[in-house]
């Protein structure tokens, strides 16, 4: 058991003395590269960092074994001791009362002094190997928990350990800043990718196409129900919009806060490495990556506003639209109206002037004194027209007034069914005339 216990603790300390040594010379390469003229690599320093740290924690784990055996020494001398004393008890009373034969009698009756003299030998041959126990036991102890022991090991092992981590603790805070901005970064970058231009472009585009196909259906099939429900939807897309929008600020906000983060730890590594080291490449990475990301969100911003601006034209423009189906629909019903009217009363066509004022003035806001002017000129040419008429008629009758009187009456009555001929023709013109001036105000 002491053999393989000595082979056991041989080894651990073979292998804390590999572990001192090389703890010894990675501080020594650590200095150099840290107190160098060179510029430092991030990298190269975490590497060394973490190899210290990883041979610390295995001469720990060699320690608690060996404090582990260590106890077991301990028990071991202890039971070797009290075995020990027990035996030489029973030699001390052996041989004290060797010559006394009342005791001899009393307690060895069967035995003779031969025996009594054996008994004596194996005792002391047991103290003895007990005692070389004790022995090997105690150079255990002297070899490896001595001076120079696997603990004195241990301590170095730990002051060098301490000593780069003391070095490092400014580089560590540098790698886990690092580390901190690269996780925000991809945070914000994942969470805002469906808000990026791209996306936008395509979102945007998509609301568009609906609109201009709205837009043609509509115009070859002009529906009012059909553009409140375009209207509805164009609306509910802005409102989608808008929402995205304030996303879009919320990411930049965010951008913008972490870009002078970076800036700032740009500037430590630089005065600590210089710029020609890994630490400030990935850190100038992390600023470029975030700076585009910022432009391109602004990009999608700008993309959104456009598309919620042109829609709110497109909103307007469709209630023009509306507007216009509800006028024209009032004028085809008022001319329709001002044609009975004709019909009953042909020198009336006073009928739908209102109706006509109506719809020019949503159309041509301009337009009151030219639509009142050609009212105007309407009904002149009316009175005009009827003014001829009467004339004509009153010459026609004087002339067959004057006829010679033996004109019979057939021929009288030819001449006033000329007349009813003429003055139909007349009138027929006139309504021409009329139905031309009207047509004019439109």
């Amino acid at each position: 058991i002491l053999q393989l216990q000595k082979n056991k603790l041989t080894e651990n300390l073979n292998n804390l003395k590999e572990i001192e040594q090389y703890v010894s010379d990675k501080k020594i390469t650590f200095l150099h590269t840290v107190n160098g003229n060179t510029n430092s690599n991030f990298n190269a320093l975490k590497e060394i960092y973490d190899n210290i740290i990883s041979r610390e924690n295995k001469a720990h784990d060699i320690e608690n074994i060996n404090n582990k055996e260590n106890e077991n020494i301990m028990l071991y001398t202890d039971t070797i001791t009290k075995l020990t004393e027990k035996i030489q008890d029973i030699l001390n009373f052996v041989t004290t009362h060797e010559n006394d034969n009342n005791i001899i009698k009393q307690h060895i009756q069967d035995i003779d002094e031969n025996d009594v003299s054996k008994i004596k030998e194996i005792l002391k041959s047991t103290i003895q190997s007990f005692q070389q126990i004790q022995n090997k036991i105690n150079e255990i102890k002297t070899q490896f928990y001595g001076n120079n022991n696997i603990n004195s090991i241990i301590i170095t092992i730990s002051q060098n350990a301490n000593d780069v981590k003391t070095l490092f603790s400014k580089d560590l805070t540098i790698e886990n800043e690092l580390v901190q901005i690269q996780n925000r970064l991809e945070n914000i970058k994942n969470a805002a990718h469906e808000s990026r231009s791209e996306q936008m472009v395509q979102y945007t585009n998509a609301i568009h196409k609906y609109i201009e196909q709205q837009f043609k259906k509509i115009e070859n099939n002009p529906d009012q129900n059909e553009i409140d429900s375009t209207m509805e939807n164009i609306r509910n897309y802005n409102k989608e919009s808008e929402v995205k929008l304030q996303q879009i600020l919320n990411y930049k906000n965010e951008f913008a806060s972490i870009i002078p983060e970076i800036t700032n730890l740009i500037a430590l590594i630089k005065s600590k490495y210089g710029n020609n080291n890994i630490s400030y490449t990935v850190a100038i990475k992390h600023e470029e990556n975030a700076q585009n990301i910022l432009n391109d969100l602004n990009k999608s911003q700008n993309i959104l506003t456009q598309s919620i601006n042109q829609n709110k034209k497109n909103i307007e423009d469709l209630g023009y639209k509306k507007q216009g189906i509800h006028n024209n629909n009032n004028l085809h019903t008022a001319n329709k109206d001002q044609e009975i009217s004709q019909i009953k009363y042909p020198n009336n066509t006073s009928h739908n002037d209102n109706d006509d004022a109506k719809y020019k003035n949503y159309h041509h806001s301009n337009s009151d004194k030219t639509g009142s002017s050609k009212t105007k000129s309407s009904g002149d040419s009316i009175k005009y027209a009827g003014a001829i008429a009467f004339g004509l008629v009153a010459c026609y009758a004087v002339a067959n007034f004057q006829k010679k009187d033996d004109t019979n009456e057939m021929d009288l009555d030819n001449d006033e069914g000329f007349c009813h001929e003429a003055e139909s023709k007349y009138f027929e013109r006139e309504d021409e005339i009329i139905e031309i001036n009207m047509n004019e105000d439109y």
